[in-house]
């Protein structure tokens, strides 16, 4: 039977894989929203404009430094949802980690 103690610690990991899976998405949304903007838009080119080298550096460096932002952001998602896991595994005894090696019991040892 299980106590007070592996409940607890199961609804924490619940709780935390569930909020890494909520960053997860939020970043999945904000990059979808990144990536459906038009190249001119995201880049500041006017049309009928001759191409001013310096507004679309600076706007490319501030799309790439935003992707970098999200790829951290999927990365740290990711991680809190593993640790969720983790923790939701180690509230219950009767699961093993599935790391460890499986040991082999020699029956002919009679």
């Amino acid at each position: 039977m299980s106590s007070g103690k592996d409940r607890a610690g199961g609804w924490v990991g619940i709780l935390t894989f569930l909020v890494g899976v909520a960053m997860l998405t939020v970043t999945f949304t904000i990059a979808y929203g990144l990536f459906q903007v038009p190249p001119e838009k995201a880049l500041d080119l006017k049309p009928d404009q001759p191409l001013n080298v310096n507004d679309t550096g600076r706007a490319m460096i501030g799309l790439l430094f935003r992707i970098a932002m999200l790829l951290v952001m999927c990365w740290v998602g990711a991680v809190i949802a593993n640790r969720g896991i983790k923790l939701y595994a180690s509230g219950r005894p009767d699961v093993k980690d599935p790391s460890e090696p499986v040991k082999k019991e020699n029956s002919d040892a009679a």
